[in-house]
């Protein structure tokens, strides 16, 4: 048979570790922003100042007028979805 005070110390020694758990995963639950998306980037950061169009047309071709990269590759894989035909130039003068 288990004694009065063993029985005491285990229930005692089981009450702490769940309450231990318990607490730890609300205060997980409640500290940790799972709504915010930290690694996302503001509007500003994705369109660059030196881009001046991007266009579709009917005709299944976008023309791309801008010197940003990231945006560029953005267009052209966009384009390769939609199977449109991309054509690129950094400005407008020289079209």
């Amino acid at each position: 048979m288990i004694s009065r005070r063993n029985y005491l110390s285990i229930t005692i020694m089981m009450g702490i570790i769940f309450f231990l758990f318990l607490f730890s995963g609300a205060a997980k639950t409640a500290l940790s922003h799972y709504e915010i998306n930290e690694y996302a980037l503001e509007k500003t950061d994705i369109l660059d100042a030196d881009t001046e169009a991007m266009t579709a047309t009917d005709a299944g071709c976008v023309l791309y007028l801008g010197e940003s990269k990231k945006m560029e590759r953005v267009a052209r894989q966009w384009c390769n979805y939609r199977h449109y035909q991309f054509v690129t130039t950094p400005d407008s003068a020289e079209m």
